[in-house]
């Protein structure tokens, strides 16, 4: 379970957050809803409408999301932290570009 709130044009939510990374509809390489999901805070934007100005417009539509945890179920390292960055673009209706990074780090006897 999960709670949100919208500031300004931000979601900014908290608690087990289940997240999709990547286009496809079968899988994701980087983050599924097929494991339990992270407790933490998830921040992305509410409205994804492209920038105003003429240098910036060709990047069409566009969102990230930060999220940041701490993994319940990963017993082998207790406590190890999660931090991931997803951002995505639309320059076309037809074609989205995005990147995504996850680190994980910590836990006990780490650093």
């Amino acid at each position: 379970s999960y709670g949100g709130v919208k500031i300004w044009n931000q979601w900014v939510s908290f608690g087990e957050i289940p997240q999709w990374w990547g286009p496809g509809h079968d899988g994701s390489l980087i983050r599924t809803d097929a494991a339990r999901p992270v407790t933490g805070f998830l921040i992305q934007r509410a409205d994804q409408s492209p920038f105003e100005t003429p240098w910036l417009s060709w990047i069409g539509s566009w969102q990230y999301q930060l999220t940041a945890g701490q993994i319940k179920q990963y017993s082998s390292q207790p406590h190890t932290k999660l931090i991931g960055l997803r951002m995505t673009m639309n320059p076309t209706d037809f074609f989205e570009l995005g990147g995504s990074r996850v680190v994980m780090w910590g836990g006990e006897g780490r650093p």
